[in-house]
């Protein structure tokens, strides 16, 4: 798979007028692309692929004109959303489901100011907790990304115990990370750290998390206000294996 840059802001726009109403997950993605321009690749065969790389993995935004059947050496990862996400089309060209998610998005503002809670400082300490996420769906920071996040003060936590780290976009903010180190588990910290957040960091009117569809994260979140909001995401992967 030839991933390329694009040359510039108008070479990324020319692709992707190519493939207006092509079948794809673009979820109005240019702001975001025109962000990332730089680490940015795309691979063009008659379907587009456009993502970044990380941890030996393409996580990729498709369009789809010819829908050809992949037939890869390297490991593509991508998302469907929307409340009943139609995954036919990554199907038909080799991905395969991983795992479902599901988005809450807070309603009730049940939150409560923690003094332990703080701005964190120490990117190490987020950085090794950030390795901890599942090495597939996970969001997974460079140094470089988890520091900027750092210095704008979007990792709140408990000093070595637990962070939680969110971003801002110009219409919502959304949880990205809320980690507890194992030596802390079972204390009630996460779901302290969320309502801090609910408390002290909302910045807009829209607030929302992702969270696996299997397990307890949800409950937490609901605890302090969020809740389920009927949006679904498929995260879908293509591996060699899967040829």
């Amino acid at each position: 798979m030839n991933m390329v840059p694009f040359k510039d802001e108008s070479d990324l726009d020319a692709r992707l007028a190519a493939y207006k109403g092509s079948v794809n997950n673009d979820y109005m993605n240019r702001r975001r692309y025109v962000e990332e321009l730089e680490d940015l690749r795309y691979f063009d065969d008659g379907d587009l692929y456009i993502g970044t790389n990380k941890n030996d993995r393409w996580h990729v935004t498709y369009y789809l004109k010819e829908q050809k059947p992949l037939d890869l050496n390297e490991t593509l990862v991508t998302e469907i959303v929307g409340r009943r996400p139609d995954t036919s089309a990554a199907e038909a060209v080799g991905f395969r489901l991983y795992k479902m998610r599901l988005r809450l998005r807070l309603k009730e503002g049940l939150g409560e100011i923690s003094p332990r809670v703080v701005t964190l400082d120490d990117g190490d300490f987020v950085a090794r907790g950030i390795a901890a996420f599942d090495p597939v769906s996970g969001n997974h920071q460079s140094m470089d990304e988890i520091e900027r996040d750092v210095r704008e003060g979007r990792v709140i936590g408990i000093p070595e115990a637990g962070f939680l780290q969110y971003s801002l976009s110009p219409t919502e903010q959304t949880i990205e990370h809320l980690y507890v180190a194992p030596s802390s588990r079972g204390k009630g910290l996460a779901l302290e750290m969320v309502k801090h957040y609910v408390a002290a960091c909302i910045e807009k009117k829209r607030a929302t998390v992702w969270t696996d569809s299997e397990g307890g994260a949800a409950d937490l979140y609901e605890k302090a206000g969020f809740r389920k909001d009927g949006f679904h995401s498929a995260v879908m992967v293509y591996a060699p294996e899967l040829k």
